[in-house]
């Protein structure tokens, strides 16, 4: 004879057990693909590093580096917004002292200052004014940072 088929709820004859098992490999090997190609992207300094040692011109990686920064400035603003905005209505209307607001406001604040630095790094290193060793030791703790705040 054959195979039996597998049998489902209430006794429905769904699929072969080869067939439902290739289906689950499928699936998985499917998954795992989409993983690495969506998760394992290379950040941005990776890919300006990539840049300068293929040649790009440094006025076309200041036009990159320039929206990045703008973009991490945006996500500063969101941050400080969200944390005001979260005490504002989790917390009975308004801040718990002026502390607190003065506080969010200091950190926001130093964040731009880190921002700018790390931008005149990356700046400095598109235009070739400084190597790839010191670029990578100047920026570390920028690095550290800013990864520490990605909720990935």
């Amino acid at each position: 004879m054959g195979r039996k088929p597998f049998r489902g709820l209430y006794g429905v004859d769904f699929l072969d057990r080869s067939l439902l098992l290739g289906i689950i490999c499928g699936l998985v090997v499917f998954i795992a693909i989409s993983s690495y190609i969506l998760l394992n992207h290379a950040d941005f300094d990776e890919q300006l590093i990539e840049q300068v040692e293929n040649g790009v011109p440094s006025q076309d990686l200041i036009n990159e580096i320039d929206e990045e920064a703008y973009n991490m400035q945006v996500a500063a603003k969101k941050r400080l917004d969200s944390k005001i905005l979260d005490r504002k209505y989790w917390g009975n209307g308004e801040l718990d002292s002026p502390l607190d607001y003065s506080f969010y406001v200091d950190s926001y604040e130093s964040e731009l200052k880190l921002i700018k630095e790390y931008k005149e790094y990356r700046v400095k290193y598109a235009n070739r004014e400084i190597t790839r060793e010191e670029f990578l030791s100047l920026t570390q703790n920028h690095r550290d940072y800013f990864n520490g705040l990605r909720i990935i």
